[in-house]
């Protein structure tokens, strides 16, 4: 069974509807912790002191004497003659110019809230309230007057908390999809190209990650072809120092029977000559072996040859033998890449690799130059 695909937006999607549905969620469960609370008594609605003060209209109007425990908690109220004058009550004095105002203008709204009128004989009571959900008990009632704005913060707290569960919850999916393309490319990185292409739910992870697959098959391609060519290489460079020996001992052959059939004294003097070149000869191709086994002397450049050859001869060489070591470079990479010319027309293609060499050839060349003429030098060739 495949893995069930969607792309960025629908995740987005996703996320907005969540968020939208645990508002929803959040509402709802307030409303009906309210309606729990209110059943129960804990709570009561807005107008429960309305209510009270109805259903106690008529105690109230019939009482000898208005008294604060006939009235529900936290209510004021004052007794006045039909005239207006103060009797007794709970309102302090500016509240008593206030609602005796509100009775004249028939208002039923003061500053503290609401006003409620009852009809005594011979007088009037009038009690303010307020509609506002508050808690049953009186000790809460004081300690917590606002219900609904504290449950309003806790609506909020709880939906902050459901939103930034939502935020985690999306983020580590988008998280864990993107540690699929930093291990591929950490993977790459370090040229580790046996590795299986991982799967993305998200579509568009999903196309990167198979385009760092075939990134890494190419990569692999080439690694694998730079490979064979650098074998093939070294053996052919390896080959061509071998096959140099061949012609060399035929000429040391030759050189010491001359030096044996001929008594001048010229002709042994050209003797030991040939025998001293033949010999440095050798000893190039000795350094050419080792350029060829620690990576192509076509990578080299002067002061890593010359780094070799101060190795090689242990910081003797003169400057004479060094600038014919140069000469043997450029000829040896004119050499190779005349011989990957003529491989190419037999069918063997080397690509850059030709043009490189003859380039390579061209920069030892130019350096035997400037050699020559920043020393004054000649090179014996004899």
């Amino acid at each position: 069974m495949g893995v069930r695909q969607k792309n960025i937006s629908g995740i987005f999607r996703r996320f907005l509807f969540s968020f939208l549905l645990a508002g929803a969620a959040t509402i709802l469960v307030l409303g009906v912790i309210v309606q729990i609370l209110t059943i129960k008594a804990v709570i009561h609605p807005a107008n429960y002191d309305e209510q009270q003060l109805e259903q106690k209209r008529e105690e109230i109007q019939t009482a000898e004497k208005v008294e604060e425990k006939m009235l529900p908690y936290g209510t004021r109220f004052g007794v006045f003659d039909n005239s207006g004058r103060w009797l007794y009550g709970t309102f302090t004095e500016s509240e008593r110019e206030e609602v005796w105002e509100a009775v004249l203008e028939e208002k039923n709204e003061i500053s503290s809230g609401y006003l409620k009128r009852f009809q005594r004989e011979e007088e009037i009571c009038l009690v303010s309230y307020q509609l506002r959900v508050q808690f049953g008990n009186p000790a809460l009632r004081e300690r917590f007057p606002h219900v609904l704005e504290l449950l309003l913060l806790a609506a909020l707290l709880i939906f902050c908390a459901e939103v930034m569960f939502l935020i985690r919850y999306f983020s580590r999916k988008i998280k864990q999809e993107l540690q699929k393309i930093e291990w591929m490319t950490e993977k790459i990185e370090h040229q580790d190209l046996e590795f299986p292409c991982p799967d993305s739910q998200v579509l568009e992870i999903k196309k990167i990650l198979e385009t760092f697959g075939r990134m890494r098959d190419t990569l692999k391609e080439s690694l694998m072809k730079q490979w064979e060519l650098e074998s093939a290489r070294k053996e052919q460079m390896g080959a061509l120092a071998h096959d140099l020996k061949t012609p060399l001992t035929v000429i040391r052959g030759n050189v010491q029977l001359m030096g044996e059939a001929e008594s001048l004294e010229e002709a042994q003097k050209y003797s030991l000559a040939l025998e001293q070149e033949i010999q440095g000869i050798e000893e190039y191709l000795q350094i050419l072996q080792e350029m060829i086994s620690t990576g192509g002397y076509q990578m080299y450049k002067k002061e890593q040859v010359d780094h070799l050859i101060d190795l090689y001869f242990e910081g003797n060489c003169d400057d004479r033998t060094r600038i014919k070591i140069y000469c043997y470079i450029a000829v040896c990479g004119l050499l190779w890449s005349n011989w990957c010319e003529y491989k190419r027309k037999l069918g063997v293609e080397f690509g850059e690799y030709s043009l490189r060499q003859y380039r390579y050839a061209k920069d030892y060349y130019k350096i035997v130059q400037q050699e020559l003429g920043e020393e004054g030098k000649e090179i014996c060739t004899k």
